[in-house]
């Protein structure tokens, strides 16, 4: 399994997968409330009770997840202007 083969929902399913609780013993806390909410090539962005972090990641040819240390990350949406000139319907009219 190469990672350049995967779709995104397979990236996803994987690092979900890799978020699921820790065995009993360990002392990494679980992650069982924890939801992807934006995946990219090397890295995952989650969400945990309202806060957001981010984690890089490495998925090998075997399909095994490696997380990198979580850092805590704000969502942030910015809107750019478009090309003025070009023409766009209205709703409506």
């Amino acid at each position: 399994m190469s990672k350049s083969n995967l779709s995104s929902e397979d990236k996803s399913r994987l690092l979900q997968s890799a978020l699921s609780p820790s065995p009993i013993g360990r002392e990494q806390p679980t992650l069982s409330n924890a939801w992807i909410q934006d995946v990219w090539d090397d890295k995952f962005v989650y969400n945990l009770n309202d806060m957001y972090y981010q984690v890089k990641y490495n998925i090998d040819s075997e399909g095994n997840v490696k997380l990198g240390e979580p850092i805590e990350v704000i969502r942030q949406t910015i809107y750019k202007p478009v090309d003025s000139k070009k023409k766009y319907p209205f709703i409506g009219k």
